[in-house]
Protein backbone atom coordinates (compact mmCIF):
# COMPACT_ATOMS: atom_id res chain seq x y z
CA UNK A 1 0.00 0.00 0.00
CA UNK A 2 1.40 3.39 -0.90
CA UNK A 3 1.83 5.69 2.08
CA UNK A 4 0.34 9.17 1.84
CA UNK A 5 2.94 11.57 3.26
CA UNK A 6 0.32 14.16 4.14
CA UNK A 7 -1.42 11.58 6.33
CA UNK A 8 1.85 10.79 8.05
CA UNK A 9 2.43 14.42 8.86
CA UNK A 10 -1.04 14.56 10.45
CA UNK A 11 -0.28 11.66 12.79
CA UNK A 12 0.72 12.29 16.40
CA UNK A 13 0.80 9.91 19.35
CA UNK A 14 -1.69 10.35 22.16
CA UNK A 15 -0.10 8.82 25.25
CA UNK A 16 -3.25 8.92 27.33
CA UNK A 17 -5.57 6.81 25.22
CA UNK A 18 -2.86 4.90 23.29
CA UNK A 19 -4.38 6.00 20.00
CA UNK A 20 -3.42 8.05 17.01
CA UNK A 21 -5.09 11.46 16.97
CA UNK A 22 -5.16 13.33 13.68
CA UNK A 23 -4.11 16.96 13.49
CA UNK A 24 -2.88 19.48 10.99
CA UNK A 25 -0.01 21.87 11.56
CA UNK A 26 -2.02 24.74 10.02
CA UNK A 27 -5.71 25.72 9.77
CA UNK A 28 -8.00 27.23 7.25
CA UNK A 29 -9.65 30.65 7.72
CA UNK A 30 -12.50 30.40 10.16
CA UNK A 31 -11.26 27.11 11.55
CA UNK A 32 -10.26 26.85 15.19
CA UNK A 33 -6.49 26.21 15.42
CA UNK A 34 -5.75 22.71 16.72
CA UNK A 35 -9.21 21.38 15.91
CA UNK A 36 -9.44 17.81 14.70
CA UNK A 37 -10.14 17.87 10.94
CA UNK A 38 -12.84 15.88 9.25
CA UNK A 39 -12.11 12.14 8.94
CA UNK A 40 -10.42 10.98 5.76
CA UNK A 41 -12.76 8.77 3.76
CA UNK A 42 -11.05 5.52 2.79
CA UNK A 43 -12.25 3.45 -0.09
CA UNK A 44 -11.23 0.35 -1.91
CA UNK A 45 -8.21 -1.49 -0.57
CA UNK A 46 -7.80 0.77 2.47
CA UNK A 47 -11.36 0.13 3.63
CA UNK A 48 -11.02 -3.60 3.08
CA UNK A 49 -7.82 -3.70 5.11
CA UNK A 50 -9.42 -1.77 7.97
CA UNK A 51 -12.33 -4.22 8.10
CA UNK A 52 -9.94 -7.18 8.03
CA UNK A 53 -7.77 -5.67 10.77
CA UNK A 54 -10.83 -5.04 12.95
CA UNK A 55 -11.62 -8.78 12.92
CA UNK A 56 -8.00 -9.95 13.19
CA UNK A 57 -6.17 -10.73 16.40
CA UNK A 58 -2.86 -9.20 17.50
CA UNK A 59 -1.03 -12.36 16.54
CA UNK A 60 -1.84 -11.80 12.84
CA UNK A 61 -0.04 -9.75 10.25
CA UNK A 62 -3.32 -8.15 9.12
CA UNK A 63 -3.84 -6.59 12.56
CA UNK A 64 -0.47 -4.86 12.50
CA UNK A 65 -0.66 -3.74 8.88
CA UNK A 66 -2.90 -0.81 9.76
CA UNK A 67 -1.07 -0.04 13.01
CA UNK A 68 2.53 0.35 11.92
CA UNK A 69 3.30 4.03 11.34
CA UNK A 70 5.90 6.31 9.90
CA UNK A 71 6.73 8.67 12.71
CA UNK A 72 7.28 12.41 12.40
CA UNK A 73 10.68 13.29 13.83
CA UNK A 74 11.97 16.87 13.67
CA UNK A 75 9.11 17.73 11.37
CA UNK A 76 9.85 15.02 8.81
CA UNK A 77 8.31 11.55 8.37
CA UNK A 78 10.73 8.69 8.85
CA UNK A 79 11.29 6.36 5.88
CA UNK A 80 11.01 3.32 8.18
CA UNK A 81 7.81 2.08 9.83
CA UNK A 82 7.48 1.96 13.61
CA UNK A 83 5.37 -0.19 15.89
CA UNK A 84 4.01 0.88 19.28
CA UNK A 85 4.08 -1.79 21.98
CA UNK A 86 2.80 -1.91 25.54
CA UNK A 87 3.39 -3.90 28.69
CA UNK A 88 1.40 -2.73 31.68
CA UNK A 89 2.05 0.98 32.04
CA UNK A 90 5.18 0.79 29.92
CA UNK A 91 5.11 1.56 26.23
CA UNK A 92 7.73 1.84 23.52
CA UNK A 93 7.98 2.81 19.89
CA UNK A 94 10.27 0.46 17.99
CA UNK A 95 11.73 1.06 14.54
CA UNK A 96 10.96 -1.99 12.40
CA UNK A 97 13.88 -1.31 10.03
CA UNK A 98 11.86 -1.41 6.81
CA UNK A 99 10.01 1.03 4.59
CA UNK A 100 7.68 -1.72 3.32
CA UNK A 101 4.37 -1.80 5.18
CA UNK A 102 3.83 -5.54 4.74
CA UNK A 103 7.31 -6.40 6.00
CA UNK A 104 6.86 -3.98 8.88
CA UNK A 105 3.56 -5.63 9.84
CA UNK A 106 5.20 -9.06 9.87
CA UNK A 107 8.07 -7.75 12.02
CA UNK A 108 5.63 -6.08 14.40
CA UNK A 109 3.58 -9.28 14.74
CA UNK A 110 6.73 -11.32 15.49
CA UNK A 111 7.94 -8.77 18.03
CA UNK A 112 4.53 -8.72 19.74
CA UNK A 113 4.68 -12.49 20.20
CA UNK A 114 8.21 -12.18 21.65
CA UNK A 115 7.01 -9.49 24.06
CA UNK A 116 4.27 -11.81 25.28
CA UNK A 117 6.80 -14.55 25.88
CA UNK A 118 9.77 -12.61 27.24
CA UNK A 119 8.59 -9.18 28.29
CA UNK A 120 8.92 -5.81 26.62
CA UNK A 121 12.48 -4.91 27.63
CA UNK A 122 14.03 -8.27 26.76
CA UNK A 123 12.18 -8.71 23.48
CA UNK A 124 12.98 -5.20 22.24
CA UNK A 125 16.65 -5.58 23.23
CA UNK A 126 16.87 -8.82 21.25
CA UNK A 127 14.99 -7.40 18.28
CA UNK A 128 17.06 -4.28 17.74
CA UNK A 129 19.96 -4.98 15.41
CA UNK A 130 23.20 -4.92 17.28
CA UNK A 131 25.75 -2.52 15.91
CA UNK A 132 28.77 -4.23 14.43
CA UNK A 133 31.58 -4.15 16.99
CA UNK A 134 34.00 -1.38 16.25
CA UNK A 135 37.58 -2.35 15.76
CA UNK A 136 39.62 -1.32 18.76
CA UNK A 137 41.73 1.73 18.11
CA UNK A 138 45.39 1.07 17.49
CA UNK A 139 47.83 2.94 19.69
CA UNK A 140 49.36 6.16 18.44
CA UNK A 141 53.00 6.62 17.51
CA UNK A 142 53.51 8.66 20.66
CA UNK A 143 52.03 5.94 22.87
CA UNK A 144 54.31 3.37 21.26
CA UNK A 145 57.41 5.50 21.84
CA UNK A 146 56.47 6.10 25.47
CA UNK A 147 56.08 2.40 26.21
CA UNK A 148 59.18 1.56 24.18
CA UNK A 149 61.36 3.75 26.38
CA UNK A 150 60.03 1.99 29.47
CA UNK A 151 60.84 -1.55 28.33
CA UNK A 152 63.71 -1.12 25.88
CA UNK A 153 66.99 -2.87 26.63
CA UNK A 154 68.97 -1.34 23.75
CA UNK A 155 71.25 1.60 24.35
CA UNK A 156 69.74 5.06 24.33
CA UNK A 157 71.51 6.11 21.12
CA UNK A 158 70.18 3.07 19.26
CA UNK A 159 66.64 3.66 20.48
CA UNK A 160 66.92 7.31 19.46
CA UNK A 161 67.85 6.22 15.94
CA UNK A 162 64.82 3.93 15.84
CA UNK A 163 62.62 6.83 16.94
CA UNK A 164 64.01 9.16 14.27
CA UNK A 165 63.33 6.56 11.58
CA UNK A 166 59.79 5.84 12.77
CA UNK A 167 58.93 9.55 12.89
CA UNK A 168 60.45 10.09 9.47
CA UNK A 169 58.46 7.21 7.99
CA UNK A 170 55.17 8.34 9.54
CA UNK A 171 55.78 11.93 8.41
CA UNK A 172 56.32 10.65 4.88
CA UNK A 173 53.09 8.67 5.01
CA UNK A 174 51.24 11.78 6.20
CA UNK A 175 52.71 13.81 3.35
CA UNK A 176 54.57 16.11 5.73
CA UNK A 177 57.60 17.86 4.31
CA UNK A 178 59.82 19.17 7.12
CA UNK A 179 61.44 22.45 6.14
CA UNK A 180 63.04 25.43 7.84
CA UNK A 181 62.67 25.73 11.59
CA UNK A 182 61.15 22.26 11.87
CA UNK A 183 64.72 21.04 12.18
CA UNK A 184 65.30 23.20 15.27
CA UNK A 185 63.93 20.99 18.01
CA UNK A 186 62.94 23.88 20.31
CA UNK A 187 60.95 25.81 17.71
CA UNK A 188 57.12 25.92 17.75
CA UNK A 189 57.13 24.45 14.23
CA UNK A 190 59.18 21.46 15.39
CA UNK A 191 56.80 20.86 18.30
CA UNK A 192 53.74 21.04 16.04
CA UNK A 193 55.42 18.69 13.54
CA UNK A 194 56.25 16.17 16.27
CA UNK A 195 52.79 16.38 17.87
CA UNK A 196 51.13 15.59 14.55
CA UNK A 197 53.45 12.67 13.86
CA UNK A 198 53.12 11.20 17.35
CA UNK A 199 49.34 11.65 17.27
CA UNK A 200 49.02 9.44 14.19
CA UNK A 201 47.63 5.93 14.62
CA UNK A 202 49.98 3.01 14.09
CA UNK A 203 47.38 1.73 11.65
CA UNK A 204 48.86 4.11 9.09
CA UNK A 205 51.85 1.77 8.78
CA UNK A 206 50.14 -0.61 6.38
CA UNK A 207 52.33 -2.45 3.89
CA UNK A 208 50.55 -0.83 0.92
CA UNK A 209 51.08 2.69 2.23
CA UNK A 210 54.70 2.10 3.15
CA UNK A 211 55.44 0.58 -0.25
CA UNK A 212 53.76 3.54 -1.96
CA UNK A 213 55.88 5.94 0.09
CA UNK A 214 59.07 4.08 -0.72
CA UNK A 215 58.27 4.03 -4.44
CA UNK A 216 57.53 7.76 -4.51
CA UNK A 217 60.60 8.57 -2.43
CA UNK A 218 62.96 6.61 -4.66
CA UNK A 219 61.38 7.82 -7.90
CA UNK A 220 61.82 11.47 -6.93
CA UNK A 221 65.19 11.78 -8.67
CA UNK A 222 66.59 11.38 -12.17
CA UNK A 223 70.17 10.45 -11.41
CA UNK A 224 70.69 6.69 -11.09
CA UNK A 225 73.27 7.03 -8.33
CA UNK A 226 70.91 9.25 -6.36
CA UNK A 227 68.17 6.70 -6.89
CA UNK A 228 70.36 3.94 -5.45
CA UNK A 229 71.20 6.13 -2.49
CA UNK A 230 67.52 6.86 -1.82
CA UNK A 231 66.66 3.20 -2.14
CA UNK A 232 69.24 2.38 0.55
CA UNK A 233 68.01 5.23 2.74
CA UNK A 234 64.40 4.06 2.50
CA UNK A 235 65.47 0.52 3.39
CA UNK A 236 67.37 1.80 6.43
CA UNK A 237 64.39 3.88 7.59
CA UNK A 238 62.03 0.90 7.33
CA UNK A 239 64.54 -1.44 8.96
CA UNK A 240 65.03 0.85 11.97
CA UNK A 241 61.31 1.57 12.36
CA UNK A 242 60.58 -2.15 12.15
CA UNK A 243 62.61 -2.72 15.31
CA UNK A 244 59.61 -1.51 17.33
CA UNK A 245 57.60 -4.46 16.03
CA UNK A 246 60.14 -7.23 16.55
CA UNK A 247 58.48 -10.22 18.32
CA UNK A 248 60.29 -9.71 21.64
CA UNK A 249 59.59 -5.99 21.63
CA UNK A 250 55.94 -6.38 20.64
CA UNK A 251 55.44 -8.98 23.36
CA UNK A 252 56.82 -6.65 26.01
CA UNK A 253 54.44 -3.81 25.18
CA UNK A 254 51.53 -5.73 23.66
CA UNK A 255 49.71 -5.96 26.99
CA UNK A 256 50.00 -2.21 27.57
CA UNK A 257 48.96 -0.76 24.23
CA UNK A 258 47.06 -2.13 21.25
CA UNK A 259 49.32 -2.86 18.31
CA UNK A 260 47.95 -3.32 14.78
CA UNK A 261 47.36 -6.87 13.63
CA UNK A 262 49.24 -8.08 11.72
CA UNK A 263 52.26 -6.22 13.02
CA UNK A 264 53.41 -3.46 10.63
CA UNK A 265 56.57 -3.62 8.53
CA UNK A 266 57.65 -7.11 9.59
CA UNK A 267 57.00 -8.72 6.21
CA UNK A 268 58.23 -5.88 4.00
CA UNK A 269 61.33 -6.73 1.92
CA UNK A 270 64.14 -4.31 2.65
CA UNK A 271 67.14 -5.94 1.01
CA UNK A 272 70.41 -6.98 2.56
CA UNK A 273 71.27 -5.66 6.00
CA UNK A 274 75.05 -6.05 5.47
CA UNK A 275 76.01 -3.49 2.86
CA UNK A 276 79.75 -2.87 3.11
CA UNK A 277 80.91 0.63 2.34
CA UNK A 278 83.05 1.00 -0.74
CA UNK A 279 84.77 4.32 -1.35
CA UNK A 280 86.12 5.72 -4.58
CA UNK A 281 88.40 8.16 -2.73
CA UNK A 282 92.16 7.61 -2.52
CA UNK A 283 93.08 7.54 1.22
CA UNK A 284 96.72 8.43 0.52
CA UNK A 285 95.68 11.52 -1.41
CA UNK A 286 93.24 12.50 1.36
CA UNK A 287 95.98 12.06 3.96
CA UNK A 288 98.38 14.27 2.05
CA UNK A 289 95.74 16.98 1.54
CA UNK A 290 94.81 16.87 5.24
CA UNK A 291 98.42 17.43 6.33
CA UNK A 292 98.49 20.55 4.16
CA UNK A 293 95.06 22.02 4.99
CA UNK A 294 94.13 20.88 8.53
CA UNK A 295 95.53 21.85 11.93
CA UNK A 296 94.80 21.32 15.60
CA UNK A 297 91.80 19.24 16.66
CA UNK A 298 90.52 18.90 13.10
CA UNK A 299 93.76 17.23 12.03
CA UNK A 300 93.78 15.03 15.14
CA UNK A 301 90.23 13.85 14.49
CA UNK A 302 91.00 13.15 10.84
CA UNK A 303 94.12 11.13 11.67
CA UNK A 304 92.32 9.06 14.32
CA UNK A 305 89.56 8.18 11.89
CA UNK A 306 91.56 7.50 8.75
CA UNK A 307 94.59 5.81 10.29
CA UNK A 308 93.08 4.02 13.30
CA UNK A 309 89.71 3.33 11.69
CA UNK A 310 87.73 4.99 14.48
CA UNK A 311 84.12 6.01 14.08
CA UNK A 312 83.30 9.66 14.60
CA UNK A 313 81.75 9.05 18.01
CA UNK A 314 84.71 6.92 19.07
CA UNK A 315 87.12 9.69 18.12
CA UNK A 316 85.02 12.41 19.83
CA UNK A 317 84.77 10.49 23.12
CA UNK A 318 88.31 9.11 23.24
CA UNK A 319 90.19 9.69 26.51
CA UNK A 320 93.95 10.32 26.71
CA UNK A 321 94.48 7.21 28.83
CA UNK A 322 93.25 5.10 25.88
CA UNK A 323 96.14 6.33 23.73
CA UNK A 324 99.55 4.65 23.99
CA UNK A 325 101.93 6.79 21.90
CA UNK A 326 104.98 4.64 22.63
CA UNK A 327 103.29 1.47 21.36
CA UNK A 328 101.29 3.35 18.69
CA UNK A 329 98.05 1.83 20.02
CA UNK A 330 94.56 3.18 20.62
CA UNK A 331 92.21 1.20 22.92
CA UNK A 332 88.45 1.54 22.40
CA UNK A 333 86.74 0.57 25.66
CA UNK A 334 83.70 1.60 27.72
CA UNK A 335 84.11 4.79 29.72
CA UNK A 336 81.89 6.99 31.82
CA UNK A 337 80.86 8.85 28.68
CA UNK A 338 81.11 6.26 25.98
CA UNK A 339 80.06 2.70 25.09
CA UNK A 340 81.36 0.96 21.95
CA UNK A 341 78.80 0.12 19.29
CA UNK A 342 79.32 -3.62 19.69
CA UNK A 343 81.02 -5.98 22.12
CA UNK A 344 83.52 -6.83 19.39
CA UNK A 345 84.50 -3.17 19.12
Amino acid sequence: MKTNTSEVLKSVENNKNRSQTGHRTGHTPGETPGAIPFPIQKIGQDEAEDKLAARAGKDSQAYWKTRVKQRVIRGKPTPEFYGRFFEGDAEQWVCLNTSNRGSAATAARDLYLQIKAKGLAVAVAEFRPKAAPKAARSATVGELLTEAKAVSTVRASTLAQYEVSLRRLVAGLLGMNPVGSVFYHKSPEAKAWRDRVEGASLGILSDLRVEAWRKAYVADCTDERARISKRNTAAAVIRNARAFFAPSFAKAIGDKIRLPSPLPLVTLPIGSSTRRFKTSADPRKLYAEALKDLTGDSLTAFLLCITAGLRRGEADMLEWQAVNLDAALVHIAPTKWFLPKTEES
